[in-house]
């Protein structure tokens, strides 16, 4: 028995046919699929008929939410959620309105009264208006300052807190720590001047030291110079210059203007 082989143009065409029959059932494999999926999502995502008996139904509505309101059922047995927030309000307003009653009063009777002494006396008063400059005011007798560098009001007070404690301090005198007079310092001094004396004194041994009040007394004590009446020689345009004065008057001046003098 001879079997007959098959020539490549018939194979190749058969392959063809196969390839075709496969492609087919591919595609009405997933038109299946896909008319499944859709009919499976249409009863998921179906929207149910609307209540007419509903407080929410609405005949002029197309699409109204009779059945699932904010995500839960909703049995007509609550208010919706913009009357809660409304009544938080007014429960927020009570509660405040009870403090400002009934607990606001009861802070008066830990208050006190802020007194404007600042423990200054009247000089460093007078050297606290001085500092604050313009912003003194003497008709109303107070200082008056303003802040706006912050964004915020805590900081503007703060910063406005901290410079009228400067001001306060500045008003103050500074007695330095080191001038302040103490045993060791009075010692200290004692010494220095008991080295001062015995050192004058041994120039005073020496002939050396002089005294100033008798130098003073001796020149207070000589006499005067006689002046001669001779008339020292000048240049001539000094003489002029003189001579130009003298003819001033004394009353008006040399511009014909009376002398304005500054006390």
């Amino acid at each position: 028995m001879r079997c007959s082989r098959a020539s490549p143009e018939e194979r190749t065409a058969e392959l063809e046919q196969e390839l075709v029959t496969l492609q087919r059932q591919l595609e009405y494999q997933d038109s299946k699929m896909h008319k499944a999926l859709d009919e499976e999502a249409a009863v998921l995502f179906r929207e149910p008929r609307p209540l007419k008996d509903s407080f929410w139904f609405d005949e002029d509505d197309d699409d109204p939410m009779t059945h699932d309101v904010e995500g839960e059922n909703f049995d007509e047995d609550d208010i919706t959620s913009m009357a809660h927030g409304k009544l938080d309000e007014l429960r927020e307003y009570r509660h405040y309105a009870r403090i400002v009653a009934w607990e606001m009063p009861l802070l008066s009777s830990g208050g006190h009264v802020l007194s404007p002494d600042l423990g200054l006396t009247p000089a460093q008063e007078l050297k606290l208006k001085k500092l604050a400059g313009a912003r003194y005011n003497p008709e109303k007798d107070e200082i008056k300052m303003s802040c706006e560098s912050f964004d915020h009001q805590a900081q503007n007070k703060r910063y406005l807190r901290d410079q009228a404690n400067k001001l306060i301090e500045a008003a103050k005198p500074k007695f330095p720590v080191e001038w302040r007079m103490t045993e060791e310092r009075r010692r200290e001094l004692d010494q220095i001047r008991a080295r001062s004396v015995a050192k004058d004194l041994k120039v005073g041994e020496k002939g050396k030291l002089i005294d100033g009040s008798a130098v003073v007394q001796a020149v207070l004590s000589e006499p005067a110079p006689e002046r001669s009446g001779a008339r020292e020689a000048v240049p001539e345009m000094q003489q002029q210059s003189e001579n130009a004065f003298d003819e001033v008057s004394p009353a008006t001046g040399p511009t014909g203007l009376r002398p304005c003098i500054l006390r």
